[in-house]
């Protein structure tokens, strides 16, 4: 029997199921999950193209890329690029043109009454049937607004959402510990959590256990001694002035230099 190549429904099945999470879960497996992120002989040639330079898409990208699929990254919206000033994006609380995509009213904080200018800025919201999603615009998708908090999913809530093909033992055993300890991830220290500037957090602590029940700190991707130093006044404030800080991008939440998208076969428009 003569091996077969990936064929398009393949590439639809990946599609289907998040394709970062179809890597990771083996739904090509068939090529050893992209022969562990090496070159993959039987897609040599191929030309792959991916909507959307978020989670899925950056790491989709990133696998295709190391397998040796010539590889296109399609988003909307421009490149964040964190200036030395901390002022790339606006507060939250102090909106202007940047805190919305093409709307004349942000779609966050307490002043969405407030008009801003219109602009491709930085959060999108999709209105539903009954429900509204926000999302990033611009170069990071959802990694852009996704606050560097990393909460787990309980296995109730990933089982009535995921298809029963992704395994969340497996995720819960393997891959949720290693991207914790590649990234860093760690919840919020008590000498920050005890700062002035962190009451509003102690007070829904408060809260939590006024209900009787016991809180639980969310680990976060966030280089905390950057945290330090804005509190002392060492450099301007951005993540401790609740900034619309970027996850990818910034100075505070920095990803490993191995998930960043260099060099390559691939032809990653909007990456680095």
């Amino acid at each position: 029997m003569v091996a077969q190549g990936p064929t398009r429904r393949d590439f639809l099945r990946v599609t289907a199921v998040g394709a970062g999470a179809a890597v990771a879960s083996g739904v090509l497996g068939r090529f050893d999950a992209l022969a562990a992120y090496g070159a993959v002989p039987k897609l040599a040639g191929k030309t792959a193209i991916v909507v959307g330079s978020g989670f899925g898409g950056a790491v989709a990208a990133l696998r295709l890329g190391q397998a040796g699929v010539q590889t296109i990254v399609l988003e909307r919206g421009r490149r964040w690029d964190v200036n030395e000033a901390g002022s790339t994006f606006c507060a939250i609380n102090e909106p202007d043109g940047r805190a919305a995509w093409l709307s004349n009213h942000p779609y966050i904080g307490a002043n969405k009454h407030v008009t801003i200018p219109r602009y491709t800025g930085l959060i999108d919201r999709v209105e539903g049937d009954g429900i509204a999603a926000i999302a990033g615009a611009g170069v990071g998708g959802g990694s852009l607004v996704i606050g560097t908090f990393m909460p787990q999913p309980r296995r109730s809530s990933f089982q009535s959402v995921y298809p029963a093909g992704l395994s969340w033992d497996e995720l819960n055993d393997v891959y949720w510990p290693r991207a914790r300890a590649e990234l860093n991830v760690t919840t919020i220290p008590d000498d920050i959590l005890a700062h002035p500037q962190y009451k509003g957090a102690r007070a829904w602590l408060d809260y939590i256990r006024a209900f009787g029940k016991t809180p639980e700190r969310i680990p976060f991707l966030i280089d905390w001694d950057v945290v330090r130093e804005e509190l002392a006044g060492r450099r301007p404030a951005a993540q401790s002035r609740n900034r619309m800080q970027s996850m990818s991008h910034s100075e505070v939440a920095r990803p490993p230099r191995s998930w960043r998208m260099t060099r390559g076969p691939s032809r990653k428009r909007g990456f680095r």
